[in-house]
Order: structure tokens, then C-alpha cells, then sequence
């Protein structure tokens, strides 16, 4: 359930504002001779002004990410948020831990991956996954973003989604793709995503933010490989066409924010 800011503003106190909340009671009625429980699981407040926003999403931890995504988002005063495969920092093609420190002491923010489909997995490995990311984070003191999850080739399966929630707030797959984030609503099982690939037109995510700019909302973006020649893999974007993106954002106003403002802070 989510309860509006607005919702408080039209049924409370006629001048109350959201922003100066420190306390919010609810309680329930019951009807006469009943009785009534309220549950809560999560509850936390989410800001929503109305803003523009845009997440700049990188998932894996590939190096380019760094090269190239980290010059261009810090020249914009951007941050960006990378979904680390834990088990692979320092691999080929893949950031070490000292290039996760600068971008972190930058503002970045790290949320949980794996290279493997977790669903193949025995339930006692994919817990020892979801330990392991965490732990990972909480050893190199990188604690922004450490209870947000992303399944691994946008594959899982309900009983392991379960599991994941028991450490993760989130857990993103890959879809939907075309979807903006309504601030303060959104499915923790699937926060939803515009997915850059090479197919994916220049115009079309221009486009997107045009939308986003419209109903001030909250962009989702998310990458894989930049590279500067022509793009091979399914999931290469060119860095002339990101640079681009990046500007077009800087222009309408956009401003930059993570998966702890977006969706509820870690710990």
C-alpha cells in the first residue's frame, strides 16, 4: 500500500506539508464487536515532489563503466549506481576494487549482482549468493545501496525471489522496459526500467525523458558496455550516443538520484 503525500495534504490538516512530517499515526475502526490488526512490512516514506530524476544504472561493474561512464556522468555532476557482480570485481573486463572506491567516494552507490542465474542454483547456493553480496558490500564499507538486488540476466523464479527478499528491499529483473517510475509507487519485485540496448534509438530514450520531464517522474536507466567504435554485443550502446543522452538529461533538468532516495535506504 502507498498513501499519497497528496492524500494527507486533502484529509488532514488543510496547511500540512509532507515535507515537515516527523510523525504519522494510523489507526483503524473496527465495526462494532469486531476486532482489527494492522501489519506492517518495510514501511518507509519516499519522497516525491514532482521533480525530474534520473538513475544512471550500470550493471556488472564492467570497466568502461569507469573509463568512460564515470569521466562523462562526473563532468554533468551526476552520480550512478552499479550492479556489482561481487564474485568477479578485478576479473577481465571488470572494475577493481580500488576503481569502486573512487566512484563510491564520488557519491556512487553499489547494488547486489551475480554472474550466475540464480534459479539453477540449489536453494542453500543461492542463499550463500545473496549472504556473500551483501557481505562483500559491508567488508569494503560500501553500505549505499546494499539492500537492492539484481537478477542476473533478469532471470528468477518465486521461491527464490522469497529467499532474496529476506536481504534485499528490491530485486530488479529487466522488465518492464519502457516505463517510468512514479514516485513513491513502484513493485520492490520488479522496479521498473528502460533497458539501453544496441537496438535501442538515441531518439527513443530522449524521448523518454521528454516523458519523464511531462509528468515529473523518475527515470531509470539502465546499461551495460559503452564502447567508442561500433557496437557488437546485444547490450553495447556507443559512448557518442551516451554522452548525448547524458547532455540531453543535463538540459531538461534532470537531477540525479540512486536506488536508496528511489526506493528505500539500506541497511
Amino acid at each position: 500500500m502507498v498513501i499519497p503525500a497528496a492524500f494527507f495534504a486533502r484529509y488532514g490538516d488543510p496547511g500540512a506539508d509532507m515535507n515537515w512530517c516527523n510523525e504519522l499515526q494510523i489507526k483503524a475502526f473496527p465495526a462494532s464487536g469486531q476486532s482489527a490488526t494492522l501489519e506492517f512490512a518495510e514501511p518507509r516514506v519516499i519522497q516525491g515532489d514532482g521533480t525530474p530524476r534520473v538513475i544512471w544504472a550500470f550493471d556488472d561493474g564492467r570497466s568502461d563503466q569507469y573509463s568512460l561512464a564515470f569521466p562523462i556522468l562526473s563532468a554533468a555532476g551526476y552520480v550512478g549506481t552499479i550492479a556489482v557482480e561481487h564474485n568477479n570485481v578485478g576479473g577481465p573486463n571488470r572494475m577493481s576494487v580500488a576503481q569502486y572506491n573512487e566512484v563510491y567516494s564520488a557519491g556512487w552507490e553499489f547494488i547486489a549482482h551475480h554472474t550466475s542465474q540464480i534459479p539453477l542454483m540449489t536453494d542453500s547456493a543461492a542463499e550463500n549468493v545473496f549472504r556473500a553480496a551483501r557481505e562483500w558490500a559491508q567488508v569494503n564499507n560500501f553500505l549505499r545501496g546494499i539492500s537492492h538486488w539484481v537478477w542476473p540476466g533478469g532471470v528468477w523464479d518465486a521461491l527464490k525471489d522469497k529467499m532474496a527478499a529476506r536481504y534485499f528491499l528490491t530485486r530488479r529483473k529487466v522488465s518492464p522496459m519502457f516505463n517510468t517510475i512514479v514516485p513513491g509507487v513502484f513493485d520492490p519485485s520488479d522496479p521498473s526500467c528502460y533497458y539501453i540496448t544496441q537496438t535501442r534509438p538515441l531518439s527513443d530514450a530522449k524521448a523518454y525523458i521528454d516523458r519523464a520531464v511531462t509528468f515529473g517522474n523518475t527515470i531509470h536507466f539502465v546499461f551495460h558496455s559503452l564502447t567508442t567504435g561500433v557496437p557488437t554485443a546485444p547490450e553495447d550502446w556507443t559512448v557518442a550516443d551516451f554522452q548525448a543522452l547524458v547532455t540531453y538529461a543535463k538540459s531538461k533538468g534532470l537531477i540525479s538520484t540512486s536506488y536508496d532516495e528511489t526506493f528505500g535506504i539500506s541497511g
